[in-house]
């Protein structure tokens, strides 16, 4: 399966900084300490696959907030949707996240999973 692209929905003036040279699964994240932002990435639960976070996120500069799914079309049977990361910065600094797409009951990843990573820069 194809990875969709990544949906960024920034709250709160956060904005996205285009790198001079990104790797294609890679997004950078500019915001400040105390703001909160969201990272949408495209998932259908139906197909028992979802972003799940591949490694412990760095407590000393976010906070997970809340993790969601929202259907895009929720009349319709088996139609994709977002799972749903939200953070909050808490200190000056840059750390990395990374999701990987997979059953969330599984636990070795394949090594062929989608995966996405997303730098953060806490100003």
């Amino acid at each position: 399966m194809k990875v969709m692209a990544l949906i960024l929905s920034i709250l709160t003036s956060c904005q996205i900084i285009n790198s001079q040279s990104p790797t294609p699964s890679q997004t950078i994240i500019l915001t400040q300490v105390g703001k909160t932002f969201a990272i949408e990435l495209p998932s259908n639960v139906s197909s028992g696959n979802s972003w799940i976070l591949a490694k412990k996120i760095d407590a000393d500069f976010l906070e997970l907030e809340s993790t969601d799914y929202k259907d895009l079309e929720a009349e319709v049977d088996g139609a994709p949707g977002l799972d749903i990361f939200s953070f909050k910065a808490i200190a000056k600094g840059e750390t990395e996240l990374e999701f990987v797409y997979k059953f969330a009951w599984e636990k070795a990843t394949p090594k062929n999973a989608p995966r996405k990573k997303i730098k953060v820069k806490i100003q």
